[in-house]
Order: C-alpha cells, then sequence, then structure tokens
C-alpha cells in the first residue's frame, strides 16, 4: 500500500512536470515574470527521463544515484537562484531587492569555485544553503503577501500573490526534510526512502501553484 501511494505520488509529478514544460514553451512570451521558471521545469523533466531511461529501462540503480548525486545538485543550484531572481522581479523593496541581488552573486561565485575545484556544493553546504533559502522565501513572501492585502503595489498580479504562496509553502514543507536527509541516507536508508514522499508532495503543490499562474495569463 505504501509502495502505491509513493509511485502514485511521483507519477503525478512527473506528469505535471511534463504538462509545465508544454504550458511554459506555449505562453513563453506572455508570462513575464514567471517564464523564467521555465529552466526549473525543463530540469525537472529531464530528471524525469533520467530516471525513466537509467533505472526503469536499463535497471542501473547504482549508475543512477551516481548520476543523481550531481545533477540533483545542479538542479536545486538553479531553483534556487531562480526563485531568488523571480522576487528581485517582483518586489519593490529596493533594500531587499539589493541583498538578493548580492545573494545571487555570492553563491555564482561560491559554488563556481566549489565546482572547480570537484567538491559536491549542495552535499558540502547542504545546511548553510538551505538556511538561506528559507530566510529569502520566507522574508519576501511575507513582502508579497502584506504588499497584497495592502494593495499597494498595483503591478502586482495575482498569478505572482499565488506563485509566492506556492514558493512559500514549498519551501518550509520540504525544508525540514531536506534539514535531515542527510543523517538518515547515513543511517535510516529505508526510513529516508518512504520519507521522500514529503518531497514528491511538496513538488506536487509547487507545480500546482505554477500550473495556476500560468492559468491567470490565459485568461487575459
Amino acid at each position: 500500500m505504501e509502495n502505491i501511494i509513493i509511485y502514485s505520488l511521483r507519477l503525478t509529478m512527473h506528469i505535471l512536470s511534463f504538462i509545465l514544460l508544454v504550458k511554459a514553451i506555449k505562453y513563453y512570451k506572455i508570462t513575464y515574470p514567471i517564464n523564467i521558471f521555465i529552466w526549473v521545469i525543463a530540469l525537472s523533466v529531464i530528471d524525469t527521463l533520467i530516471y525513466i531511461i537509467v533505472s526503469i529501462i536499463l535497471r542501473d540503480n547504482i549508475l543512477f544515484l551516481e548520476i543523481a548525486k550531481y545533477f540533483q545538485s545542479f538542479y536545486q543550484l538553479v531553483e534556487c537562484l531562480v526563485v531568488f531572481i523571480y522576487f528581485v522581479l517582483i518586489l519593490k523593496n529596493d533594500l531587499f531587492r539589493f541583498i538578493i541581488k548580492i545573494v545571487i552573486i555570492f553563491f555564482l561565485l561560491f559554488f563556481s569555485i566549489s565546482a572547480i575545484y570537484g567538491k559536491n556544493i549542495f552535499e558540502e553546504n547542504f545546511l548553510f544553503v538551505i538556511i538561506i533559502q528559507i530566510l529569502i522565501v520566507n522574508i519576501c513572501s511575507c513582502l508579497i503577501f502584506i504588499t497584497d492585502i495592502k494593495g499597494s503595489n498595483p503591478e502586482l498580479k495575482e498569478s505572482h500573490v499565488i506563485l509566492a504562496k506556492g514558493i512559500f509553502i514549498f519551501i518550509n514543507f520540504t525544508a525540514p526534510y531536506y534539514i535531515i536527509s542527510k543523517y538518515l541516507e547515513e543511517n535510516l536508508f529505508s526510513v529516508s526512502i518512504y520519507l521522500n514522499i514529503i518531497n514528491d508532495i511538496g513538488y506536487i503543490f509547487f507545480f500546482s501553484s505554477l500550473f495556476k499562474s500560468y492559468k491567470c495569463y490565459q485568461k487575459v
């Protein structure tokens, strides 16, 4: 029963990523600034294809885990940067826009240097990245929610608020799992496999908010 639930959620997440990629390509020109998430969606689809080809068709789980270790790090880095850039594009608070830009530059430099020296950037700096991501997402999301309630920014659209809510819930829902995942993988691997369901649910919610945001543009 547990396996059925896990595979059903994973399948739902994969299907959503393919549908979103079609929408992201079709409506790319009219969905600024959420169109930057096409990079996250595309990487999610590639991640799905890697899983299907290597793990299911070739049945080589060792190769899949080796590829996933590095691809997931790259995926998470791009995801993190895209979220930060999105907030820079829709926020009107110059101070926080400046802080986020500094963080983006720092991340790019830090991870570039780490990659040059052959380090797994997210494995070795995982907690640091998660904490920075949580802080920025929570502060920026709250600013957007407050602005939306006050109605002080006429340029803030419904799609922006929907996606900000999705990012806020996604990060805060999955962050605790990410923080303890390293310990679980090293000490309680069988438990960590089942707790991956948290990650899947988080992505389903995140992709659903992206889907709703795209629908807002379709109404225009």
